[in-house]
């Protein structure tokens, strides 16, 4: 029996910074997926940020930022990442907010803005 081995040199991996969140514009994604949009943006959620409600994000592949803020009573702290549906539309939940304050399903489109800002 002969054994033989061989190493295989790893190509080397760059990491390219896109964004960084300062809380003003979101902060602590947490559980998070990115969506992929029909616009070939990326969309996705932070739990917390300007008035701490949490965030919903698109950025382009050039890492321009735009964000929908929650305000709470349409939702607060979204822990996961979004679905985007059959219909263009984004889906996701939140752990807190809505009239029980404990939780929404919301649906949002990609060029929606926030209500407070």
């Amino acid at each position: 029996m002969v054994l033989t081995a061989s190493s295989l040199a790893a190509s080397a991996q760059t990491v390219t910074l896109l964004y960084a969140f300062d809380s003003t514009n979101g902060a602590f994604p947490f559980h998070e997926t990115l969506a992929q949009g029909r616009d070939g943006n990326l969309y996705g959620t932070t739990n917390g940020g300007r008035f701490s409600d949490g965030t919903i994000f698109r950025i382009t592949p050039q890492g321009a930022l735009s964000f929908y803020t929650f305000d709470g009573t349409h939702g607060s702290m979204p822990y996961t990442g979004l679905v985007l549906g059959t219909d263009g539309l984004f889906r996701g939940t939140t752990l807190a907010g809505g009239a029980s304050s404990d939780g929404v399903v919301f649906s949002i489109g990609p060029q929606a803005q926030s209500p407070c800002c």
